[in-house]
């Protein structure tokens, strides 16, 4: 599962070319969800609780947790949120 977000963040360290190239091998199994106004909103309200964390990790984790997927990273950002949902590293995750 991604978002338009995480397209966003990596527009900043790849060109657009790389990313639909990279996104194009995983086209079977990625789902891309939209971001509602009621999720950034919440976002914004959770932010205030949380310290030391960035509006777009605490977006990411709503995203995650209104969609039952857990949010996989290995940014030390979200230890912070896992109040929100589950966290997990990737080498965590079994299929």
């Amino acid at each position: 599962m991604y978002s338009e977000l995480v397209v966003e963040e990596l527009k900043s360290d790849y060109s657009e070319e790389k990313i639909k190239e990279v996104f194009s091998s995983f086209k079977e199994t990625l789902l891309k969800v939209e971001i509602s106004e009621n999720q950034i909103s919440e976002a914004h309200k959770l932010l205030s609780s949380v310290r030391d964390s960035h509006l777009k990790d605490v977006l990411h984790t709503v995203l995650a947790k209104n969609n039952k997927a857990i949010m996989i990273t290995r940014d030390k950002h979200f230890n912070g949120l896992k109040f929100l949902g589950e966290v997990a590293r990737p080498e965590e995750i079994y299929f």
